[in-house]
């Protein structure tokens, strides 16, 4: 038994120091995969960098006329703004003065018409008057010849 466990002992060592020479160069072949994939990844990287910059730098400029754009767009919108708040006072005033010119010249208007209806009316009564008695006169003349 004595002679079984230093050989034991022996095939342990023998396939520790296996591993440790075989486990280097496990360990950089992976280490070497490893780095060929971060240097495609970097390279990705950059592709991607070097695309996306000049779209950054267009998407910032076309931010900087949005800003542009809609500051004139406020300003023009406050200056609607002012010309509907104008229409609105000036047709106010329009209504108030039609309202005191309608209140002044409503009433002799609605009497001078109705003075014009009852003129009309009188007339009409007048003229047919007329001819019934005309057409009346001329029936008993023909009668009496």
């Amino acid at each position: 038994m004595e002679q079984q466990l230093p050989m034991a002992v022996q095939s342990f060592l023998y396939a520790g120091s296996i591993a440790i020479l075989v486990l280097p160069a496990i360990l950089i072949v992976l280490l070497l995969q490893l780095r060929s994939q971060a240097e495609r990844v970097v390279r990705a990287i950059e592709e991607l960098k070097a695309e996306v910059s000049p779209l950054a730098r267009e998407t910032r400029v076309m931010v900087e006329g949005l800003r542009e754009l809609s500051g004139r767009v406020q300003g023009q919108w406050a200056e609607v703004e002012r010309i509907v708040d104008t229409a609105r006072s000036w047709s106010e005033r329009a209504n108030h003065l039609v309202q005191e010119v309608g209140s002044m010249v409503e009433p002799p208007l609605l009497a001078a018409s109705r003075n014009v209806r009852t003129l009309r009316n009188g007339f009409g009564a007048f003229v047919r008057a007329l001819f019934e008695r005309h057409q009346d006169d001329g029936q008993q003349k023909a009668r009496a010849s």
